[in-house]
């Protein structure tokens, strides 16, 4: 998996477990921000990538604060300092942040 794949996989699986904390459908969410429900799907599973923009505006949804969707710079580097060793290291971060298993990771 390239790097950007798992930073968007990472990021969906973050943005999945804000919007269930909230008890949000994705048709919700993406009705407030002007996506389809199957884009925020894809967003979600990491096979959409999300724009700035967008990010800003599902936070907005959410009320919650951007860095609690981006990973730490601690995370980044675990994320990617082993990604061709060890392709399932995203999913020990996300644990270590309290999400719970919510799909599986690409």
């Amino acid at each position: 998996m390239s790097r950007d794949s798992e930073f968007d996989a990472f990021v969906g699986r973050l943005i999945q477990a804000k919007r269930k904390d909230k008890r949000i459908y994705q048709e919700k969410l993406a009705k407030k921000i002007g996506l389809s429900w199957s884009s925020i799907a894809n967003i979600e599973c990491g096979k959409q990538k999300v724009s700035l923009f967008q990010l800003h505006e599902i936070c907005n949804v959410l009320s919650i604060e951007i860095e609690e969707i981006l990973p730490s710079s601690d995370d980044f580097k675990r994320l990617f300092s082993q990604i061709q060793n060890q392709p399932k290291l995203s999913s020990s971060i996300l644990h270590e942040r309290g999400v719970k298993r919510v799909g599986k990771i690409l």
